[in-house]
């Protein structure tokens, strides 16, 4: 393992909308700052991946369809089917355009130093990811969440 230890002001784990929010703002008010994710593609987190970006662009086509088929309302004749895998295209297109900008290279040209990898703590400021040792002065998880069912006495009396 790499005995000489990166010093951060911040360490961010995670690039989704909250950790690419953190870092890209610390980063230009001057601090030094580390982005982790666990892979390339999973920068920018689920919006952009399989939540905000994909289903509004799903919204936008179905609108669309909609709108065609109330059109022949006012004598316009369409016929045919959805062709899902244009849809998809579609999805893809709007996707890759955030992606030109979130992603690693982009992410360093602005002068963030990304890494991918899955780090693990050796202490409460510091890791180890990919054999190598960084430190930060703050360390930001933003790894995303899942609702979890609470376990309240009483709780399924109440509307939650």
């Amino acid at each position: 393992m790499d005995s000489q230890k990166s010093l951060y002001d911040l360490i961010v784990i995670g690039a989704g909308s909250a950790g690419l929010g953190a870092s890209i703002f610390m980063n230009k008010a001057g601090f030094k700052v580390l982005l982790i994710d666990k892979t390339e593609h999973d920068i920018g987190g689920e919006c952009l991946n399989s939540g905000c970006v994909p289903s509004k662009a799903l919204i936008h086509v179905s609108r669309s369809i909609h709108a065609a088929k109330k059109a022949q309302y006012f004598g316009m004749k369409i016929s045919g089917k959805v062709d899902m895998g244009r849809v998809m295209d579609y999805v893809e297109e709007r996707q890759n355009l955030i992606r030109n900008y979130e992603n690693k290279d982009f992410l360093e040209q602005e002068g963030l130093e990304v890494v991918i990898g899955k780090p693990h703590f050796t202490g409460s400021h510091q890791l180890v990811l990919n054999g190598k040792s960084y430190r930060g002065k703050k360390i930001v998880i933003a790894t995303g969440s899942r609702p979890l069912q609470l376990k309240v006495p009483g709780v399924e009396q109440v509307e939650v």
